[in-house]
């Protein structure tokens, strides 16, 4: 798991994702501090960082996430996005293609779970 960074997006996501549209969403780009960052709707990357507000001339991709929900009772939804950013302004916000990530130990989606020991010998 590790540290992340938070964002913000004032920007609309894409279609069909409104009801995600005020959440917290979580990033791994930037230095992963816990600081805040915000994609403003004028299409601004603005970073809050020990009580200082920048903005931030960034150039290139930021993958962002959430999920809502639980495993439990199989309401659990990823949602994950990349925002492209040329020289401190945003182009597009894009759903990411989610691709299943299959561990060695037979983890999906980096749920965590682990195949007992005695199952895995035939998996390598």
């Amino acid at each position: 798991m590790g540290m992340f960074d938070y964002l913000k997006c004032e920007f609309k996501l894409p279609k069909g994702n409104e009801n995600i549209q005020n959440e917290e969403f979580q990033t791994k780009d930037f230095e992963c501090m816990l600081d805040l960052y915000t994609i403003t709707k004028d299409k601004k990357l603005k970073c809050k960082s020990k009580g200082k507000i920048k903005t931030l001339p960034y150039h290139g991709d930021i993958r962002f996430y959430t999920s809502t929900g639980n495993h439990m009772d199989k309401t659990h939804k990823w949602y994950e996005f990349n925002a492209r950013f040329s020289y401190g302004r945003l182009d597009y916000i894009k759903k990411a293609k989610n691709k299943k990530i299959k561990s060695y130990f037979g983890a999906l989606k980096g749920i965590g779970s682990f195949t007992r020991k005695d199952r895995m010998k035939d998996r390598f």
